[in-house]
């Protein structure tokens, strides 16, 4: 199963990728970290402490986040995906 980590924005279904990386370096697996943060308009992504991308979009000025998974090509499994902790700041 390719491996992805894209940041979009819009609602399900209707949304812009801001950036679409794929390979086995982006697969998350159970136990790792992963983190964003976003100061002004420049958002940065890792996985385990790595930093996976980095990008801006005037668009961000305020709004409503969130972090999810989606599997492609495969039925069944979006029940065993998920966050066992989440956690947001404000710093």
């Amino acid at each position: 199963m390719p491996h992805r980590f894209s940041l979009v924005k819009g609602p399900l279904g209707k949304f812009t990728y801001l950036k679409n990386l794929g390979g086995s370096k982006y697969g998350a697996k159970t136990g790792d970290v992963m983190k964003a943060s976003m100061i002004g308009k420049t958002i940065t992504a890792y996985i385990k402490g790595e930093q996976m991308f980095q990008v801006s979009d005037k668009n961000f000025t305020s709004s409503h986040p969130g972090m999810g998974f989606f599997i492609t090509r495969a039925t069944g499994m979006h029940r065993d995906f998920g966050f066992s902790r989440f956690m947001v700041t404000d710093s």
